[in-house]
């Protein structure tokens, strides 16, 4: 469609700006865009009702995980329903849906069909209306257990790679994060299923069971989106520590728990570094702490890398001497809607 209209002006609109691969959706990067106009903040829209707050309960801070395959920069989906099949993952699925989540619905994300079968199994078997999508199945089925998701009919829907973009059903009351991510564009259209406001739908809980709030952190935490994507983004750490009244876990920053109000010591912070604060098997609140606005909002504009080309010929010169990839002109001089070259 671009290639036949090369003088469209094209504008995209997304709340994660980059490929779920992290590559950016910027010329420089294969993409078509030249600006990025960054819209209000994930935690504004929190706060002025436009989307549920996020309770996300997660492992222990001082929990670490399995390690997991990579294949083509993203955990192996086969390696990942292994690690975290059955009871591998940290906390039992069920058990916690029951204690955190339940009357309310929810999407679970899993790694394979196997994998979304099996944990529909499992909490079918504890009286849980509970289902499993995939793409394998039919249209109709599969509109039909979106639809009793939405009104109640089933409680707990598993998915395998459907249902993780774009799909707005208000009325879920959380998501079920059995499969983990290296994408931080996935991890937060999987938790954004679940943040859509409704009537009388103040928050939505994250159950994280894979640690993918540790590896990118709060879905309203600030972030320095950008057109170069997450290979240009340097990776953030997010130290979280854990409350020892009501376990939940809050950033590194937090001089109290934003749930309980309990204030913490510093003795109590060492025992947090130390690792001593934990329950097996357990997940614990993470929650954000205030802080302030990351500096990169008021740092001056990276140059272009395609300013002082001004012919296509200079941006062909411009792709040989930086080794940038095959079409990067072309996507350039595209873009300047001035037709193909």
């Amino acid at each position: 469609i671009i290639a036949a209209w090369p003088r469209a002006r094209l504008i995209g609109k997304t709340a994660t700006p980059e490929r779920l691969d992290g590559r950016g959706l910027g010329v420089e990067s294969g993409g078509y865009f030249e600006a990025l106009v960054l819209g209000p903040s994930s935690a504004w829209l929190v706060e002025q009702g436009w989307l549920a707050r996020p309770r996300v309960f997660s492992w222990p801070a001082a929990r670490q995980g399995p390690a997991l395959r990579r294949r083509m920069g993203e955990f192996d989906p086969d390696h990942g329903a292994r690690a975290f099949g059955d009871r591998a993952a940290i906390g039992d699925a069920v058990g916690h849906y029951q204690r955190r989540l339940q009357p309310g619905t929810a999407i679970c994300f899993c790694c394979t069909i196997e994998h979304a079968e099996h944990l529909a199994g499992a909490f079918r078997s504890a009286g849980i209306r509970a289902a499993a999508v995939s793409g394998s199945t039919p249209v109709k089925e599969r509109r039909r257990l979106i639809t009793g998701l939405g009104n109640g009919a089933v409680e707990v829907l598993c998915s395998c790679m459907i249902i993780a973009e774009g799909t707005d059903i208000p009325s879920v009351g959380g998501a079920i994060l059995m499969r983990p991510t290296a994408s931080l564009a996935l991890y937060l259209q999987m938790v954004g299923r679940a943040l859509r406001p409704a009537a009388g739908k103040r928050e939505a809980v994250i159950l994280d069971h894979v640690g993918n709030a540790h590896r990118h952190g709060l879905p309203t935490d600030p972030r320095h989106w950008s057109l170069d994507g997450s290979r240009r983004r340097q990776g953030i750490s997010i130290p979280v520590r854990d409350c020892p009244v009501c376990f939940s876990s809050c950033t590194a920053t937090a001089r109290h728990c934003p749930d309980c109000g309990h204030l913490f010591l510093a003795e109590e912070r060492d025992e947090q570094r130390r690792g001593l604060q934990q329950l097996d098997g357990e997940l614990e609140e993470v929650v954000a702490s205030h802080r302030p606005r990351p500096k990169q909002q008021v740092r001056p504009r990276r140059r272009s890398p395609s300013a002082g080309c001004h012919s296509y010929e200079q941006l062909l010169q411009r792709q040989q001497e930086r080794g940038y990839r095959s079409g990067w002109a072309k996507h350039v001089w595209a873009a300047r809607q001035r037709g193909r070259p």
